[in-house]
């Protein structure tokens, strides 16, 4: 799996071990994490994805994959045929996950929602989406994609694995309503952050 780094911090970029813009890492090791799952389904031959408008709880008005906590007794490929199917009707078997990116993301301030999220690439499944109490599904051109309504972070990573790359990146949150977005407009669009960022995001 190639390994492509994205970090973010509240005024610059942060690695174990560095500190960028007097930013020190927490001690990350007694942070709780939990493992979740994201699912994108993809017509190869018309260059679309699916993606849910999630109507409702954390992330609500945001375009995103299908997925979700994995709960104890599971495995991280049964949690995530699980979540696929509450939310959109779509059936697939375990052997259909195609494993392209873990995400780890420390929320400094909610250690307790620190989480690391498998995400997968379905190109086969069965049955048509269908809204769910939670989701929307809508189907998008790779062109199309509407990262405006969507987490900062998904406009790095998912445009690499839809191009094929496997990725495992870390991202540190301060949840602070919407700090993520604050984050990424001082750390990656300007000046030094930028530069930083770039080059851990190179593939």
């Amino acid at each position: 799996m190639e390994a492509i780094l994205f970090l973010s911090g509240f005024e610059g970029s942060i690695a174990d071990g560095w500190s960028i813009a007097g930013i020190h890492p927490f001690p990350r090791t007694f942070f709780p994490m939990h493992d979740a799952t994201l699912c994108l389904l993809v017509r190869k031959e018309t260059e679309e994805i699916l993606l849910g408008l999630k109507k409702r709880g954390f992330g609500s008005g945001k375009y995103n994959g299908f997925g979700g906590k994995k709960s104890p007794q599971e495995t991280v490929e049964e949690a995530a045929v699980r979540e696929l199917y509450e939310e959109s009707g779509i059936s697939v078997s375990k052997e259909s996950l195609q494993n392209v990116a873990e995400l780890t993301f420390y929320f400094s301030l909610k250690p307790e929602w620190n989480q690391v999220v498998h995400v997968y690439l379905i190109h086969d499944w069965r049955g048509q989406p269908q809204e769910s109490e939670e989701m929307k599904p809508q189907w998008f051109k790779f062109s199309d994609i509407p990262y405006a309504r969507m987490w900062p972070d998904d406009s790095y990573w998912m445009p690499l694995v839809l191009g094929g790359k496997k990725v495992t990146a870390t991202d540190e949150i301060r949840p602070c309503g919407s700090v993520v977005e604050r984050v990424l407009g001082k750390s990656i669009r300007k000046g030094r952050g930028r530069e930083f960022n770039d080059a851990h995001w190179r593939s």
